[in-house]
């Protein structure tokens, strides 16, 4: 799938009351996932997490090695903070995190674990506010992820999901 979709099941959907998220409010996000891939193309993954139907912070496309997996572990953990709140599109979310796994790349085509960067900071730029959501109403806050090649091998697998609330 070259679009991105939810990763979770309904019943892991966090819903959100409204004025939930206040200016300077943290979330941490954990996912343990099991990612797939094929190596024709060396395809890319990006994660995105939705308020509503809005990505309020996306990882940014990241690149898999030169090799083959099916199921390889990777941990995804993000902080984020509420920049802005509002109606409209006056919401937004700003943040970073760690993604672990021995099949991503900085850049390249290059194999498994001695070339490849096991843990590094997403997205790979500064941190930005990402596309507004209005805060005054209910939310549902949901995983998503894209694939840059469509190929029944390509895949993200969901094993654990945790949305804490630091403050």
């Amino acid at each position: 799938f070259t679009t991105a979709k939810t990763m979770l099941n309904a019943a892991a959907l966090v819903t959100l009351p409204p004025n939930f998220l206040y200016a300077g409010k943290m979330l941490r996000i954990s996912a343990l996932l099991g990612i797939s891939n094929i190596i024709a193309a060396q395809p890319t993954f990006t994660f995105q997490v939705m308020v509503g139907a809005v990505v309020a912070w996306s990882s940014g496309a990241i690149l898999t090695t030169t090799t083959a997996h099916t199921l390889f572990p990777a941990e995804l953990v993000l902080t984020l903070r509420v920049a802005s709140v509002g109606a409209g599109t006056s919401g937004t979310l700003i943040g970073n995190g760690h993604l672990r796994g021995g099949g991503w790349v900085g850049s390249g085509a290059t194999g498994d674990i001695a070339a490849t960067h096991p843990s590094f900071m997403v997205p790979f730029t500064a941190p930005a506010a990402g596309t507004g959501y209005n805060s005054t109403v209910e939310n549902v806050l949901d995983f998503w992820a894209g694939i840059s090649v469509s190929d029944a091998l390509n895949g993200v697998q969901v094993f654990n999901y945790i949305v804490e609330d630091l403050n």
